[in-house]
Parts: structure tokens; C-alpha cells; sequence
């Protein structure tokens, strides 16, 4: 046999021997992943808060929910699993759960047991605002159209165009055909400059077919509670260094910005109130916003502010001892009894910024 073909021939053999003595290598299998992909709450008033740095998540509920009986709805990484406080397993929108307490949600990879823990937080609106926890009564005017104006960016008089800003608001309240802004008012009254004062905000209001009244603020629970019951809106005029501050940049109740001196006259309006653990809140716009938001919904700090009566009433009492009931376009003031009167006769005004 020729040398070539017999080495070729043997080269062969020792090939396909080497392949048939090759042992299987197992498949490359990579490691179960544990993530969490989506969580929430059924029912949550926001898309959850969640910090992948930290492993927290938190999500918000309405007042008086039983956080004793919650479901959850959830995605994982493919056969992954949740555990509740280490112990029972957790199926999406099908376990009833107890979350009044801070909860351990442990996501678990059934392919290599690694697992991960995520801290779970769930409050009530009234607690990420800062009020308490058991809503009592409460009631809001807002209207299916937004009509709350932030007075940065007012124009020349920015600064102090508190007036311009909360009588704007208050006549989109009353009309939702409105369409002016505050620099317009600020055009309107006082367009060389300065302090509004209170009855710059009647007039404007009355030229634009809204009738407000003044009443003396003698108990501001009682005569706010059925101004707003009577569904009238009320403007303050108060001094905002009275006012308590909250250092918390995430709750909504109370003062967001610093007031230095005495003398800080301002206008604010109130649309609602919320009583909650006892306490009785004004639900406010707050025109002095100024771009800053709140970190939850990302609204400005002066949309839906709530504010402690008790200091209010404080504030009132040094300033403008008085309230401005605003009406519907077109309609008139009626309250009844002795608690909530419509002042007869001159009032002496005062001005805010």
C-alpha cells in the first residue's frame, strides 16, 4: 500500500477513536435570577416608591384602608418566588395580607435558592402628608379642571403678586370659563406696582361677575367648616411668620419656606378641609410655590397644602381677623347662624404679598 494512503487511513481511525472515547459535557446553565420587576399595591393612590439602592419600597393608600387586608400585584424574574416575612408565599393579586406593619418580601430563584429582601412600608395619604392616621370628616371644591397658579413667573411683581395669583384662582373657581391670568389682574389693579389688599380682591372679583362677603373669623373651624360646607371658597389674609414650619421636605402640611421677620403679609386659598386624629386642617392653595415640588405626585408644594388651623387662626388674628367667602359666578353668600355671620358694613382692608 502507498505510505500516503496508509497515514491518511490511520490518521482517520485515531480521529474517529478520539471522538467515540469523548465523554458529554454538561450544558452551560446560567444562575437563577431573583429581581423584582414590578410591585404595587391594589388600590395605591401612586405608582410605588421604590430605592433599588436600599431595597425599600413604599407605597401610599387611601385614609382609613384596613393595611391588614391588602393585595399585592407583582412581576418577578422567571421562576423566581415571594416569600412574606420569610415564611408564607405570596401569589400576585391573590394573597390577603397584614402590611400595618414594615414587611420583609423576600424574592427567591427556585434554580439556585439566592435571594434578595426588599423592605416593604405602606401608609395612608394622611401619613405621607404628615397629618396622622384616622381620617375623621373632610371635604374639597376642587373642580374637574385644574385652576391653581404657582406666582413665580407672574410677571414684573412676582414677588408680591400673591393677590393677583389667589383672586385668579378663585375666579376660575367660580367661572370655568375664565380665562385671564394673573398678570392681568396685576394690570387691573395696582399695575405700577405694590401690595393687593383685601379689597382689591373684592373689586376684581365684582367686576368679574363674582360676589364675595367678608365675615369676622371668630371660631376658624366652625366658619370654615361651613363655608366649605356651604361650598364657598374662603381667601385669608394672615402673616405667615406665625405660621409653624415644616423642616420635612416630604409631607405637605404647614409652611415649606422660611418667613423671617413679622410682617409677612399673605393671601392664601382655602378649598377644603380634612380632620384627622382630632386635628382640623385647611386645605389650601398656597401661591408662594415657587417651581418647588413634592416628591411623592411631583405637584407644586403650594397645591394642596395643608395647614394646622391653630395657626392660622393665630396668623389671622395679628393680620386680617376677617375671611373672604367666594361664591359661584353669578351666585350670592348664604350662612346661617350665629357662628358664621357676613359682616355689615366697613371693613378695614389689609394687604398681603
Amino acid at each position: 500500500m502507498n505510505y500516503k494512503i496508509s497515514r491518511i487511513i490511520t490518521l482517520a481511525l485515531l480521529l474517529i477513536l478520539s471522538f467515540s472515547c469523548k465523554k458529554n459535557e454538561p450544558a452551560i446553565i446560567e444562575d437563577g435570577k431573583n429581581e423584582l420587576l414590578d410591585f404595587g399595591i391594589q388600590g395605591q393612590l401612586y405608582p410605588v416608591l421604590r430605592n433599588d439602592v436600599n431595597k425599600t419600597l413604599l407605597s401610599v393608600i387611601s385614609a382609613n384602608t384596613d393595611k391588614s387586608r391588602l393585595k399585592t400585584f407583582f412581576n418577578l424574574s422567571p421562576e423566581a418566588s415571594m416569600l412574606y416575612n420569610g415564611a408564607a408565599s405570596v401569589a400576585s393579586n391573590v394573597s390577603v395580607l397584614d402590611f400595618s406593619q414594615n414587611t420583609v418580601l423576600t424574592i427567591r430563584s427556585k434554580l439556585n435558592k439566592k435571594s434578595t429582601n426588599w423592605i416593604l412600608t405602606v401608609k395612608s395619604e394622611p401619613e405621607i402628608l404628615g397629618m396622622g392616621t384616622q381620617l375623621n370628616s373632610s371635604k374639597s371644591l376642587n373642580r374637574t379642571f385644574d385652576f391653581y397658579w404657582d406666582q413665580k413667573g407672574t410677571g414684573t411683581y412676582s414677588g408680591i403678586n400673591c393677590g393677583p395669583t389667589v383672586t385668579t384662582m378663585a375666579a376660575k373657581w367660580a367661572d370655568s370659563t375664565y380665562s385671564l391670568v394673573p398678570q392681568d389682574a396685576r394690570n387691573t389693579i395696582r399695575s405700577s406696582g405694590g401690595w393687593w389688599y383685601t379689597n382689591d380682591i373684592v373689586n376684581y372679583l365684582r367686576l368679574h361677575n363674582v360676589n364675595p362677603q367678608t365675615i369676622k373669623l371668630t371660631d376658624i373651624k366652625t366658619n370654615i367648616k361651613n363655608c366649605i360646607d356651604r361650598n364657598y371658597l374662603v381667601i385669608l389674609c394672615l402673616d405667615m411668620f406665625y405660621v409653624q414650619i415644616n423642616l420635612d421636605d416630604n409631607q405637605q402640611t404647614n409652611k415649606f419656606y422660611e418667613t423671617n421677620n413679622q410682617g409677612w403679609g399673605h393671601f392664601i386659598l382655602v378649598k377644603g378641609y380634612r380632620e384627622v386624629d382630632g386635628e382640623f386642617y385647611l386645605e389650601t392653595y398656597d401661591p408662594f410655590s415657587w417651581d418647588k415640588t413634592f416628591f411623592l405626585n411631583k405637584e407644586l408644594k403650594g397645591k394642596n397644602r395643608y395647614y394646622l388651623a391653630k395657626f392660622i387662626k393665630e396668623a389671622t388674628d395679628i393680620w386680617w381677623p376677617y375671611a373672604i367667602v367666594v361664591p359661584r359666578k353669578g351666585g350670592t353668600v348664604v350662612l346661617n347662624g350665629s357662628d358664621t355671620r357676613i359682616v355689615e358694613g366697613y371693613v378695614q382692608p389689609q394687604k398681603g404679598f
